[in-house]
């Protein structure tokens, strides 16, 4: 299961005012990893990671409100990233 849903379930009532979306995988199990961006899209640090199923969407909580993400499908040993994310609003972003 996606390690940040724990974490962020802990904190949920702290950052009910931040930014957040939504992760989904389309294709296949894929494994995320979600880094913070600052307003210059440097990164901040990973937020949190784990495999997702597909159709299933883990929240995301964002201090900044942009992300990137780097996600690698379970059936290949390539990974990619993503372009910088607007995670706001509970927006849906999904990977293959």
């Amino acid at each position: 299961m996606f390690t940040l849903i724990a974490s962020l379930l802990a904190a949920a009532p702290l950052m009910a005012q931040e930014p957040s979306c939504y992760v989904t995988s389309g294709m296949e199990k894929t494994f995320v990893s979600v880094r913070e961006l600052d307003q210059d899209s440097n990164p901040r640090g990973e937020i949190g990671s784990g495999w997702v199923t597909p159709g299933e969407q883990v929240a995301v909580n964002s201090r900044t409100g942009r992300i990137v993400i780097k996600y690698q499908l379970g059936s290949s040993d390539k990974s990619f990233q993503t372009d910088p994310q607007d995670c706001s609003g509970g927006r849906v972003i999904s990977v293959p």
